[in-house]
């Protein structure tokens, strides 16, 4: 695949960094060696593509993304406490609302919906975001977290995560013979519910929605409003 990388670059006069790429081995012990234009490339356990942060000692390979998504999240938050973004004395709570769900929640979430969570990462998640309302209302660490929620109209962060996935799901389908529709077709059909794809989750969020089927759906797309 370099290979082919490289041929397609020098087709085209354009040159890959050998020190802005990497290689990552995923379930190898094995070490190699791998290179490019002539030079070596680093092989470390953690990197970025597409804003993910990969790394290959997880099963998932993704074990790094949430911890990194929280801190994001908290800068986020500290750089906005200057437009009144806190507690006692802050901004009123819809307009907090407001400026967390503009600013805040899409760095929290960035990618998330594309990746397969833990029930440990959606926890952290969940953690993060009952406290973070509870600063942004004064309200002790003892309330209720239905409270929380209920008192600013604010849904549970899981709920965002499966908002952004059906969104996904939902361009996937509108996307005629396309290659991510066939595979979606492909994988609802072989993958069982014990396997690790993504289109399979797709089915645990829309069983409990109480919405209709993934595979319905994209036999059957729904207009964009519904």
């Amino acid at each position: 695949m370099l290979v082919l990388q490289t041929s397609h670059a020098n087709k085209f006069s354009y040159l890959i960094s050998s020190q802005k790429s990497c290689v990552q081995n995923y379930r190898c012990r094995d070490s190699h060696d791998w290179s490019i234009n002539g030079e070596l490339l680093d092989t470390p356990v953690n990197a970025v593509h597409l804003g993910i942060q990969r790394d290959k000692l997880s099963c998932s390979g993704t074990k790094d993304v949430v911890p990194c998504r929280i801190q994001l999240a908290r800068q986020t938050v500290y750089s906005l406490m200057g437009a009144g973004l806190y507690g006692l004395n802050g901004v009123n709570p819809k307009v907090s609302l407001h400026l967390i769900r503009c600013y805040v929640i899409p760095r929290l979430l960035y990618g998330l919906e594309v990746i397969l969570l833990s029930k440990t990462d959606i926890s952290y998640l969940s953690t993060y975001f009952i406290k973070f309302l509870k600063r942004i209302q004064h309200l002790p660490d003892r309330t209720a977290n239905a409270a929380a929620y209920l008192l600013l109209g604010q849904i549970p962060i899981e709920a965002e995560l499966h908002k952004r996935t059906l969104g996904i799901f939902r361009n996937i389908i509108d996307n005629k013979n396309s290659v991510e529709r066939e595979l979606a077709f492909r994988q609802l059909a072989m993958k069982t519910e014990l396997s690790n794809s993504w289109f399979r989750e797709l089915v645990t969020i829309t069983d409990l929605y109480d919405l209709p089927s993934p595979y319905n759906l994209l036999n059957h797309p729904p207009s964009k409003a519904s």
